[in-house]
């Protein structure tokens, strides 16, 4: 048990940066026909998973950014 945990922290760095590699080497190669088939069941996954934030979603959004906003206009009217 202490190995598989062991192994598993040792290689979470590994994999997080060959999944990255692999991103951005598709992004940069999209004009691929190979590549752009290989991208496939990505863009499937996604369209799965996500989707449009409805109106009370997007509501919610603009409400805490503008909140942030004031706050961060706030911190930098107090420090001048």
């Amino acid at each position: 048990m202490l190995w598989r945990l062991i192994t598993r922290i040792l290689f979470v760095p590994f994999l997080a940066s060959l999944a990255y590699e692999y991103l951005r080497w598709t992004a940069d190669h999209l004009e691929n026909p190979l590549v752009r088939f290989m991208v496939i069941p990505n863009l499937a996954m996604q369209g799965l998973t996500t989707r449009e934030p409805s109106p009370d979603m997007l509501e919610v959004a603009i409400a805490a950014f503008e909140a942030m906003r004031a706050k961060e206009f706030e911190g930098e009217s107090q420090t001048t």
